[in-house]
């Protein structure tokens, strides 16, 4: 039978092993949210690259949607695009924090991406890669709730007419 110091020094090391481990898990949750806002202040979010994000969210909310012709595509709307794949691939690999870009580029997501929706098909198509964008559409769609966005966008739509 266990004396009460081996009782003693194994509880000790079992607790030691666990605060470990929730510090570890501590910092490396703090860390992810700041390097998300470092990613969002230095990616030119607040610069030239800000002007661009809001012509898209302009667009997304008044222009017809962008055509499937692949030779027609607007190299600021893939610019656009492919920033908000980046965004989403960095979150699916629990790189960024998921909350911290939900709770501040949420509308202008689920907006870019009704937008967008039809061309993103058009591209795998013509690149024969049924990947293309698929963590835009996977952060959009599960993450951001796209279908009840989209429902309550449609509702409130008929309910102001």
């Amino acid at each position: 039978m266990p004396s009460l110091e081996q009782v003693l020094v194994a509880a000790s090391i079992v607790l030691a092993t666990i605060g470990w481990i929730y510090a570890a898990a501590e910092q490396r949750r703090l860390a992810r949210k700041t390097h998300t806002f470092d990613m969002l202040m230095t990616s030119d979010v607040t610069g030239d690259f800000a002007a661009l994000l809001d012509e898209m969210d302009n667009r997304a909310r008044n222009a017809p949607p962008p055509s499937p012709d692949m030779a027609a595509v607007d190299p600021d709307f893939r610019r656009a695009l492919n920033f908000h794949e980046f965004v989403c691939a960095a979150i699916r690999d629990h790189t960024l924090d998921e909350a911290l870009i939900r709770n501040t580029m949420r509308t202008r997501m689920l907006r870019l991406y009704d937008y967008s929706h039809d061309f993103i098909g058009a591209l795998r198509k013509a690149q024969r890669n049924p990947e293309a964008m698929e963590h835009f559409e996977w952060f959009a769609v599960r993450r951001l709730g796209y279908d009840r966005w989209k429902r309550n966008l449609t509702a409130n739509a008929a309910r102001t007419s």
